[in-house]
């Protein structure tokens, strides 16, 4: 029984684990599966619960104390949890194979990762059962054969996770993500606004000499004069960073409740406002971390051209949203109103 046990471990390491090493090798995956009255994401949970489940069972009777003993029953779950993964791997290619346009890239490359975790973990199942075949009597702590239990668990729910989330749910959780950044970008700006300041000030290369002439010296009325300039601009993008957090927010909000994924959006769309709202973050970031730098000489104008790239991110971004929302009057008059606002 130990060599059927055997088997069957190396089976799984060279059928899963050694031939699909990276996301481009599970993209090459070809199956002929097809799916009635139901989806993707519905079997890909099933499966994930599945798989789970016989990782569990497996891990319970390869106790130490009894492994020899359980070698029959070891063999049957093992068996079990090939097949299904053996099932989830066919099922990838229906996500993959994206001919209508259903699945963004970030949920794919996700899915990738997950996947991926997945059979990390049962490569290091099949070490250990390895080492407990080898050794009749090697004397195995909880924690060790746990170990790969573990990583499996954590993939499939992880897994699951993904399926119950969609498209949808993971964009939700980017936005709010980079609403908290956004978040950040207002605080920086509230501390300016207490204790203004030049960007050279915080230069930690300065001697103490010249730290102590600046000092001595005093503000001129130049630098008093750039001061209030400086305080004049941040506080009009204060303003209009704490929409660009509003129009975030509200979406993020939005999307927490069925009423976009009960429609059919493509996933190339949702891909790129993905795409939109990383880069409209990456803009305040860098607009904001320019002007905590500027020294006495601050010309609004010099940040001119990530002002231009921050407004035509978000007017990207503003059109998308017209569009998700064109069969409700109230969300997309609320886009409208928010646009004529920022733009104003």
């Amino acid at each position: 029984m130990s060599q059927e046990v055997q088997k069957q471990v190396d089976d799984i390491r060279s059928q899963f684990c050694e031939s699909y090493r990276n996301g481009k090798d599970l993209r090459g995956i070809s199956s002929h599966t097809r799916l009635q009255d139901s989806d993707e994401p519905t079997e890909l949970k099933k499966l994930a619960q599945i798989i789970a489940a016989h990782a569990t069972k497996i891990g319970i009777v390869c106790e130490p104390s009894r492994f020899y003993e359980n070698l029959k029953p070891l063999a049957s779950e093992v068996q079990e949890f090939a097949h299904s993964l053996f099932y989830l791997l066919s099922l990838l290619p229906l996500f993959y194979h994206n001919d209508k346009d259903v699945w963004a890239s970030f949920f794919l490359q996700r899915l990738d990762e997950k996947v991926m975790e997945l059979l990390n973990g049962t490569s290091v199942l099949c070490n250990d059962i390895d080492a407990m075949l080898k050794d009749e009597n090697r004397e195995k702590e909880d924690a060790d054969r746990l170990r790969s239990i573990g990583m499996i668990w954590a993939a499939c729910d992880c897994l699951e996770k993904l399926a119950d989330k969609r498209n949808f749910g993971l964009l939700g959780d980017a936005i709010q993500e980079n609403c908290s950044l956004v978040q950040d970008a207002l605080q920086d700006i509230d501390d300016w606004i207490t204790d203004p300041q030049f960007g050279n000030e915080f230069d930690l290369e300065e001697s103490e000499d010249e730290e102590e002439e600046h000092e001595s010296a005093g503000p001129n009325d130049d630098d008093e004069e750039a001061l209030i300039k400086m305080t004049h601009f941040i506080e009009t993008w204060k303003i209009k960073i704490k929409m660009i957090k509003l129009l975030l927010s509200s979406f993020a909000k939005t999307i927490s409740t069925n009423f976009y994924n009960s429609r059919h959006v493509k996933g190339s769309t949702l891909q790129e406002l993905y795409d939109l709202q990383r880069s409209v973050v990456a803009q305040v970031d860098e607009l904001i971390s320019d002007f905590l730098m500027s020294d006495a000489s601050f010309d609004a104008e010099e940040l001119q051209p990530t002002i231009e790239n921050l407004n035509g991110l978000l007017a990207k971004m503003v059109k998308i949203l017209k569009h998700l929302n064109e069969k409700d009057v109230k969300k997309r008059k609320w886009v409208h109103v928010w646009e004529t606002k920022y733009f104003e």
